[in-house]
């Protein structure tokens, strides 16, 4: 039996030519005038499809490339793009492989594509908005995504702090229950083709702001003496859940120190040995981005043997016992579990 690691190894150092050889394989075997459209396009969704078959690779998890299949078929569903020939360029990418990977590396994939095939025979998920106008934290996050929807800013940013400083909300409860709960209901209207990037740039600058204003009113916690260090991992350039839990932890009492997104590892490794930092909290946003989060962490390890390091975001959320695997302390599935946890860690 092959091994599903040195599978992935092998796609990763010859990904981009697997995935133009993937492009151009669709487009000799596609009837469908589409897939003559943009190259290009199907070559960067090949490189995708690849990276994210090294992650589940690593993971030992057909389930995880499934994911993503399905993910992908109601996007493409949602924006008036041909699942059919989504699933023509997954067919391709396994001829691909299969002609290309040693017949013992090779041995491992088929169960990842059979089970993403399977995901994209499925009926299309139609997602449905989960903010509930019955809740105040819920409607007060529709009216929120309402006012940037009409570029709002002023308003928006009103809207929540207002709430904040007549004690309707909590600081914790406008962070996590409006502003966080908002931004994951923008990101589903992007995947469904309903908001542009540049709509959910606007958003996320509005969002930063306001983050700021709200610490800015909020009475926090007496010093704790910790200090954490808050950021995404290489590569992934998603900041506002990281803003957020930086929030959590200042309101905690403890000294947080947010780098935001996409912070190299050894500038996050000399930060944290000046700053004789205690924790790290490390987000990661894609399956794909697993493997730099076990690189960051065994480069903190490394160094700073006793600094802890908690893990969270999507790229954990729906494997969670992979933080195990990275060499992680703990996994955090919210900004409050992530302050308790560290806490628990360093007492």
């Amino acid at each position: 039996m092959g091994n599903p690691a040195f599978a992935a190894s092998l796609i990763r150092t010859g990904l981009n030519g697997l995935a133009g050889s993937s492009a151009s394989r669709l487009l000799e075997s596609s009837t469908d005038a589409e897939a003559f459209a943009d190259f290009e396009a199907w070559r960067v969704h090949a490189q995708t499809q690849l990276t994210e078959l090294v992650a589940a690779l690593e993971d030992e998890s057909p389930t995880v490339f499934a994911a993503r299949a399905a993910w992908s078929r109601d996007a493409f569903a949602a924006r008036g793009q041909s699942v059919a020939l989504l699933s023509a360029s997954l067919e391709a990418l396994r001829s691909v492989l299969e002609d290309s990977l040693p017949a013992h590396a090779w041995a491992v994939i088929p169960p990842y594509f059979e089970r993403a095939a399977l995901e994209l025979s499925k009926p299309v998920t139609a997602d449905a908005c989960t903010l509930d106008p019955n809740d105040p934290a819920g409607r007060l996050a529709r009216d929120y995504i309402a006012a940037l929807a009409n570029g709002d800013q002023r308003g928006a940013i009103e809207l929540v702090l207002n709430a904040v400083t007549s004690g309707q909300l909590t600081p914790h409860l406008a962070l996590g229950k409006v502003l966080i709960a908002a931004q994951r209901e923008i990101g589903r209207l992007w995947h469904r083709g309903e908001w542009t990037i540049a709509e959910e740039h606007f958003a996320s600058g509005v969002t930063r702001r306001l983050i700021e204003r709200i610490l800015a009113h909020a009475v926090t916690a007496e010093q704790t003496g910790k200090t954490v260090v808050v950021t995404s991992v290489s590569g992934d350039a998603h900041d506002l859940g990281v803003h957020v839990v930086s929030a959590f932890f200042e309101l905690a009492g403890w000294r947080s120190i947010c780098l935001g997104a996409n912070t190299p590892v050894d500038d996050l490794v000399r930060i944290v040995t000046r700053f004789d930092v205690d924790l790290v909290a490390l987000g990661a946003t894609l399956d794909t981005q697993r493997k730099t989060a076990q690189t960051m962490v065994a480069a903190l390890k490394n160094v700073r043997p006793h600094v802890r390091v908690i893990v969270g975001g999507s790229a954990f959320r729906d494997e969670p016992a992979t933080w195990q695997r990275i060499g992680a302390d703990a996994f955090a599935a919210s900004p409050q579990a992530a302050v308790d946890l560290a806490n628990q860690l360093t007492s």
